[in-house]
């Protein structure tokens, strides 16, 4: 499929396609989607558009799909890759699946892909990439999954990346329990950079919502601490 013009030029984001004053969201030929697609292109890199549901692993297994805390916890307690849909409930699946930190090490991307990096996500969302930096509403969704805290929304949709506040699960070993939180507030999301010599915990980037002067905006952060304890989500990218 050849990519959308207009006046040969491809939109890069939502808002970039009026309906009057209205942004257009999608564009779609018959009941295929032909805009956004499910790739972009920023800086140099293309990253995936939505959350993973990959279940294939780069052995050639499987993760697993958990059906509830017990079965989730039963892995994760054990150090093996598994997943879930946010409230164990598949109708949740257009967020993606929330893998632990052994998932996202062993997870098989699609061809040519690869899971980002620290670095990856730092080159994208910072620096000449971003001249709004730490200003990063253009690479969340827009509207998107996100609540009204996010007082300034100028700029949410213009990359395509399109990340939404689809929150993360806190994992609690000792009372067995799975809690899903931060629903419309942040998206955790996992790298490959790992703690200490390569060895320790996989680092996870959040993008959430935080104060920034007088407005609330989305910012990147990093979590290097309780990422033994979490479920995330997982993009992928590649070289343009």
């Amino acid at each position: 499929m050849s990519d959308l013009k207009l006046n040969g030029v491809t939109p890069d984001g939502i808002g970039k396609i009026k309906l009057g004053s209205a942004d257009v969201q999608k564009v779609y030929s018959g009941s295929t989607l032909v805009w956004p697609t499910g790739e972009v292109n920023i800086c140099g890199y293309i990253w995936t558009a939505e959350n993973s549901t990959i279940t294939d692993t780069t052995s050639g297994g499987t993760i697993p799909i958990a059906a509830n805390a017990t079965e989730f916890l039963a892995h994760h307690n054990a150090a093996q890759p598994v997943a879930m849909y946010w409230d164990f409930d598949s109708n949740n699946s257009e967020r993606g699946l929330l893998y632990n930190q052994y998932a996202a090490r062993v997870i098989q991307p699609p061809t040519g892909f690869l899971v980002p990096s620290t670095l990856t996500f730092d080159q994208t969302f910072f620096g000449t990439c971003n001249p709004s930096s730490p200003n990063q509403n253009r690479y969340g969704a827009n509207p998107g999954n996100w609540n009204s805290n996010l007082n300034f929304r100028d700029e949410l949709g213009n990359t395509g990346l399109n990340f939404n506040g689809y929150g993360e699960a806190v994992l609690n070993s000792l009372n067995g329990t799975v809690l899903f939180t931060r629903d419309t507030t942040s998206s955790y999301q996992w790298t490959t950079t790992r703690i200490g010599t390569g060895n320790g915990p996989n680092v996870a980037k959040v993008l959430g919502i935080n104060q920034q002067g007088q407005f609330r905006t989305l910012i990147l952060t990093e979590d290097l601490v309780n990422i033994n304890n979490r479920a995330g989500y997982i993009r992928f990218y590649k070289l343009a």
